[in-house]
């Protein structure tokens, strides 16, 4: 490489991986952000993970770059809690919006080569999230309790931005696309509620929680909604 002298590189919401030369480049120093509390939820959609999984916290990540990706020493980590209405777009705005802050904090150092780091602390149960993988396959499983299909409904929406398929689940031997959702919390809810396929919703509850499913979904012309 041609760059010989002391070099800052500063990686954030970047997907581009950098090859072993550039990463072992002495001159450099190239710094990540991660959007997780490495080494949980390495890879893509870290926010998504973390809402799916029913996380209690959330957090980033200031990181060394290393040859394997997301691996390298920690700079500086923060961590949040996850509300119980975040999404995977307002999760993934607040831990951007915390990576600036802590970047702010720690740039000083980095700009004069004082970085403190550590390793990464180990963790089994940590694994890398692909690009290409979906919570679930994207289907939702009505087995779930009610909780469970929130952090999954949520997880997936990014509002108008086209970051995962809509969500699906199975209806009558095929697969019924949810094109909305609500949730809504109460201290009482209606107990004895109808889900009408003719009017295109699936009312679920709890005790405390009703979740509202727009369907996009083709059914049989003489079927009775009872």
């Amino acid at each position: 490489m041609s760059i010989m002298e002391p070099t800052l590189v500063i990686s954030a919401h970047n997907s581009y991986i950098f090859p072993r030369c550039v990463v072992e480049h002495h001159p450099l120093t190239i710094v990540n952000f991660h959007n997780s509390l490495l080494p949980r939820h390495a890879g893509r959609n870290a926010p998504s993970w973390a809402i799916f999984e029913m996380d209690q916290t959330a957090g980033i990540t200031w990181h060394q770059v290393a040859c394997v990706v997301d691996a390298g020493h920690v700079i500086a980590q923060r961590i949040i809690p996850i509300a119980i209405d975040d999404t995977g777009f307002t999760l993934t705005r607040k831990l951007a919006q915390l990576g600036i802050t802590t970047l702010r904090e720690i740039l000083p150092q980095m700009l004069k080569n004082h970085l403190k780091t550590q390793p990464q602390v180990l963790d089994p149960a940590a694994r890398m999230h692909l690009s290409t993988e979906v919570p679930n396959g994207g289907v939702l499983d009505l087995g779930w309790a009610i909780g469970k299909i929130s952090a999954f409904l949520r997880c997936l929406d990014y509002g108008k931005l086209i970051v995962f398929p809509p969500p699906k689940f199975h209806l009558l031997g095929t697969l019924a696309t949810v094109a909305g959702y609500r949730i809504i919390k109460s201290e009482s809810l209606l107990t004895d509620i109808a889900a009408c396929l003719r009017s295109r919703r699936v009312l679920l509850e709890d005790d405390d929680t009703l979740i509202e499913l727009s369907l996009e979904y083709s059914y049989p012309e003489d079927m009775e909604c009872k």
